[in-house]
């Protein structure tokens, strides 16, 4: 087995990028916007299409973002949980449960 622990730098396609799951069905992108658009500019929202099951939001700036999924983990209504699509967290890094992001 091969183990590869380094993260590569976030692709720019990824800057910003947030996933919301658990958005219940007739939520439109219009509501999503103005739900998070006190966290920063918004570039665009998109609805879940078949390969992709989360709603996405393209924020203008990657720390809009990370302010969504530190501060507004779940949303009631609106979403039951959000996420940046790239994680940049390094492989061994250990947090306060003892859990690392490796497996």
């Amino acid at each position: 087995m091969l183990q590869i622990k380094e993260i590569p730098p976030r692709p720019v396609e990824y800057d910003g990028l947030l996933c919301l799951g658990g958005v219940p069905k007739g939520t439109t992108e219009t509501k999503i916007k103005e739900a998070l658009q006190d966290f920063g500019a918004i570039e665009s929202c998109t609805a879940p299409k078949q390969t992709i099951l989360q709603h996405q939001v393209k924020f203008t700036a990657h720390e809009a973002a990370e302010q969504v999924v530190a501060k507004a983990p779940k949303r009631e209504g609106l979403y039951d949980y959000a996420f940046l699509a790239f994680n940049s967290r390094p492989y061994d890094d250990i947090d306060s449960d003892g859990e690392g992001r490796g497996w």
